[in-house]
């Protein structure tokens, strides 16, 4: 490498690092305003009243002995911030962090499969996009949840790509543990099939060093929903009869309905038309099965079509999409700078 392109890449490797500092600074100063300016919403006052729990019981839970599944694992995040007198502010750190911490991970995941500009791109809509303001200025879980998503899909991918075994045992890991952040998770894991069948087809997915971990990831996922059923005698069946999760009766169209906003709104709306248009580039000049492209497609789309058509009262809200918006951000990323190389210089 001649030392012009040397000095070439150095100077690009600290841009990327200057902007993403910036970016950092600038996602820090909306949560902490949010933070600042908008009280506890009720939702939070009981994650952190579980979390004191952890103290005494080891577990998240109640006075009542019930325990608290909804984001399990984040309730232990929040223990630190909960010791002493309660402080609005400290209780609400744990999201904050998680937040810019996925912010930084969008950047690196956006940089492997694709390069730095589709990383900065994903990182900056990231931190100004007002939903992700919010849940990383708030204490609940949703912010692990979407971390933990990004992380799992991206390292299924490199398990698919490079046949790494050890990566995609990783992945299910990360999917078990966000089935422990919230249940939705669970869609994962057959989303991630069919991610494999796409990439590899029948026989490749079929072998033990892919079906023995999906087993294993399912077992756990087991575990959860059994912890949550006995944990909280009677919950999930009352509320699956008054506002079910997954609704195989609901009306069609409630889910487009619902969700369509998430997409449409003004400040994701040129992600969402970059995505509707960049899938020409799947299948041109041809369809390339294991691209980083593809795979994110089949993710993304695979994992909301199920939300579109059969969640019931309870998943009818745009929130239960936020774990997909690092997915959607790196798809447009990818489009726009393959669009902008396809411009004479």
């Amino acid at each position: 490498m001649s030392e012009s392109e040397t000095n070439r890449r150095e100077g690009q490797r600290w841009l990327s690092g200057a902007a993403l500092a910036i970016l950092i600074v600038v996602a820090l100063a909306l949560r902490w305003r949010y933070i600042q300016e908008i009280s506890l919403f009720v939702d939070e006052f009981v994650t952190s009243w579980a979390a004191r729990n952890v103290l005494s019981r080891g577990l998240p839970s109640f006075p009542s002995g019930n325990l608290y599944p909804h984001g399990f694992l984040f309730t232990y995040l929040e223990v630190p911030f909960v010791l002493g007198a309660f402080n609005e502010t400290l209780v609400r750190i744990p999201g904050l962090i998680v937040s810019l911490l996925g912010l930084l991970a969008a950047y690196w995941v956006g940089r492997r499969l694709f390069d730095r500009r589709v990383g900065l791109i994903a990182a900056a809509a990231l931190a100004v996009d007002p939903d992700c303001i919010v849940w990383g200025g708030r204490a609940r879980m949703y912010g692990l949840l979407q971390l933990l998503t990004l992380l799992a899909v991206f390292f299924w991918y490199r398990g698919l790509r490079d046949d790494r075994p050890r990566d995609r045992t990783l992945a299910l890991v990360l999917v078990v543990a966000g089935v422990f952040t919230h249940a939705e998770a669970a869609l994962l894991l057959p989303v991630l099939g069919l991610a494999t069948l796409v990439a590899w087809g029948w026989r490749h997915l079929l072998r033990w060093s892919v079906v023995l971990p999906l087993a294993l990831a399912a077992a756990g996922i087991g575990v959860f929903f059994l912890m949550a059923k006995f944990g909280q005698p009677g919950h999930l069946e009352t509320l699956q009869e008054s506002r079910p999760y997954l609704d195989v009766t609901a009306d069609v169209l409630s889910g487009p309905r619902v969700f369509a906003p998430f997409f449409a709104d003004l400040h994701r709306l040129p992600f969402s038309l970059l995505a509707v248009a960049g899938l020409g580039f799947v299948f041109r000049p041809r369809f390339d099965r294991q691209s980083p492209l593809t795979y994110l497609y089949v993710v993304l789309l695979a994992f909301l079509l199920p939300l579109l058509v059969l969640a019931g009262a309870t998943w009818q809200n745009e929130r239960y999409l936020f774990l997909l918006l690092p997915l959607l951000f790196l798809i447009g990323g990818a489009v726009l700078v393959r669009c902008l190389d396809l411009i004479p210089a």
